[in-house]
């Protein structure tokens, strides 16, 4: 398993558990791709979607746009650049 794999997974996990302890908000799922993230919102339709700006398919970029589009629910983008 790669760096960036391994680095996601360990992410992902602690982002379940701070939501688990807060109580605040249920993990309706997790999505792998693009694809998945459009599919998961229509089937739950979520009020907070947290997307990696890389997903594999679609960007979250792009899955966020169709999902707005769609929807016609508001968004709320914000993004971290990682310097190097």
């Amino acid at each position: 398993m790669d760096d960036t794999v391994q680095n996601s997974n360990h992410f992902l996990e602690d982002l379940k558990k701070v939501f688990n302890e807060t109580g605040y908000f249920d993990i309706c799922g997790i999505a792998l791709n693009g694809f998945e993230l459009i599919e998961l919102t229509e089937k739950h339709n979520p009020e907070l979607i947290i997307t990696d700006l890389k997903m594999p398919y679609i960007s979250g970029f792009e899955a966020t746009r169709r999902i707005k589009k769609k929807n016609g629910v508001p968004t709320f983008e914000w993004t971290k650049k990682l310097r190097v």
